[in-house]
Formats: C-alpha cells, structure tokens, sequence
C-alpha cells in the first residue's frame, strides 16, 4: 500500500467537479520532494483519514466502537462520529477509480487544544497526544479536527445559562473573550505543528469544525432567559469566528467547515443535539446520529462532496 500526500492546493480553490477533481486535493504520492503529477497513483492505492478533536469528533453518547479498546471506551469513541459520514462520502468517489480512504477516529473526550500535542489523562488512562498518533504511519492525507470547546469551558457556560441564576453578566462575557482568544493562539500554534510534522512540508488538508449552537428562542423558560439565549448565541458564534480566524492564517492546507443547527437546537421538534434528562441520551448538548451526520455533510461541503 502506498500511502498519498495532499497537495497542490495553492493552484485554486477546493471546489471540487467529479472523482478526478478529488484525487487532485487529496493525493499526489509521496516518493521525492519534487512530485507534481498523479501518474504513478495505481488502483488499490490507499489514502489515511484521522479524526481528532473532543468528545464531539469522538462521538460520544452514541453507539461503542466494536472491539473497543480501552482507550476506545475512556474516550468516547463512536462509529456513529461523523468521521464515518466523511470517509464513506469520499470513497463513494474513490472507489470509481479503485482507491480507497482508511480512517480513524483519535479524538477523546475532554481533550484540549493542547492534548494535540501533549499527553492528556483519561481516569487511570494516559492518552498520547492526538497528532503523534495521526502521524504515527506517516503523513496522512486529511485531517479532521474540532476541539476548543473544552479550552473556552463551553459547557460551563450553558450549564450556567440553565441554571436559575443568569448566565448573561460582564464578568461571563469577559471570561468567555478571555477563553477564545487563548483558544484561538493555541489552535494556531497546532495548525503550524500540523505543517511541520508534514512531510517535505506538506501539509494534510485539515479541515476544522465549527460548533453548533444549541439553543433558539423555543427554549425560553422561567430559568432561561431570552437575554441568556441571545447571549450564548453570541458566544458560540465569536467561538466560531476564532476557529475560522486560526484555519484561515494557517494558510492553503487548513479549512473551516461551519456547522449549522438551525431547526435542530434541543428545542426544536427534530434535534440534532442529545437532550438533557432525556432516555437514551446520555451526552447532553452533545450531536445524536442525525446531527453526526450533518456535521460529517458539512466537511464533505467544504471538500467540494
């Protein structure tokens, strides 16, 4: 098996028109420094995907892995992830040509920015840092990541927002500034490790994910305000803004995916999102198997699927 860089994006954008197209993002084989075409590219050729990110990337809430290990387990990981959704879209256009996209999921719950590039600790567990693991058969050739909602305390703050107190104060809105732009450095930071990891310097197009927002104005109740909810809207969106802001200065090989929940937020009639105090939802706030996949549609948007 020979496993393939990605590169020549600095020629144009990603859209992409046909299976063609896609083998042009996301291959040119590696073998010299000097590669510029796809002719040695032969059928059965493999390419490596690597999900990494937190609990959303991992999955969690949703089906276990089958023949989980134990760092599987610890971790969160789901074959529901929408990792599944990305690989299975590529390789409906792979196939055509007799390629193929070998994926795994390395993301954990709990992880920081910081646990891309350093150990993290899992109850007894000791997970190695996510990019060793993505680069541990060598340069692979897309990345998927979401992570920063954990370093921004996220989840802190819409507990907060459903509590009776009010979540919407000065010192929260500073706080929440605080977080994102630290976030922001680090994530910036890693996307740089990312590049110099790579091979000859070529990067693995990575494609970051947003976050979703949660609520609407359907979940006003007596312990959340219409402020409150106005208020994480405006949170989650100056997150976003971040993430988009550290993808788009990492240069050609980063790319941002938004991912929207519109009609989808815990309220709504169809969510997206596992509810709290809800049967069979064990991962409140987190994507149920309906909101993986629209997350996994929105990186195949952005890689032209």
């Amino acid at each position: 098996m020979v496993h393939i860089q990605v590169t020549n994006l600095k020629r144009g954008s990603i859209g992409l028109a046909g299976v063609l197209s896609l083998v042009s993002l996301l291959a040119v084989p590696l073998g010299s420094a000097a590669a510029d075409s796809m002719s040695t590219l032969k059928a059965n050729d493999t390419f490596r995907y690597v999900a990494l990110g937190d609990s959303v990337a991992a999955g969690l809430g949703l089906s276990p892995v089958s023949n989980a290990t134990t760092e599987d387990t610890a971790c969160g990981r789901s074959p529901q992830a929408y990792s599944t959704t990305v690989a299975d879209g590529i390789n409906a256009q792979l196939s055509k040509i007799r390629l193929h996209l070998v994926s795994s999921n390395v993301a954990c719950q709990g992880a920081v920015v910081g646990n891309l590039t350093g150990p993290q600790t899992v109850g007894p567990l000791t997970v190695r840092p996510q990019l060793d693991a993505a680069f541990a058969a060598g340069t692979p050739a897309l990345l998927t990541l979401t992570i920063g909602a954990n370093d921004v305390h996220w989840s802190n703050f819409i507990g907060a927002c459903f509590s009776a107190a009010n979540c919407d104060t000065t010192e929260n809105t500073a706080a929440a500034h605080a977080y994102v732009a630290t976030m922001q450095n680090q994530l910036t930071d890693t996307l740089a490790s990312i590049r110099s990891r790579s091979a000859y310097g070529l990067a693995p197009i990575t494609v970051v994910t947003g976050y979703y927002n949660p609520v609407s104005t359907q979940c006003v109740n007596p312990n959340l305000s219409i402020d409150e909810v106005n208020w994480l809207t405006a949170v989650t969106a100056g997150f976003n803004t971040a993430l988009q802001a550290a993808s788009h200065n990492a240069g050609w090989f980063a790319k941002f995916a938004p991912v929207d929940f519109t009609g989808h937020d815990i309220c709504s009639a169809d969510p997206w999102i596992q509810r709290p105090g809800v049967a069979g939802e064990p991962a409140a706030f987190h994507p149920n198997a309906q909101g993986q996949k629209a997350m996994g549609n929105d990186v195949l948007h952005v890689l032209g699927l």
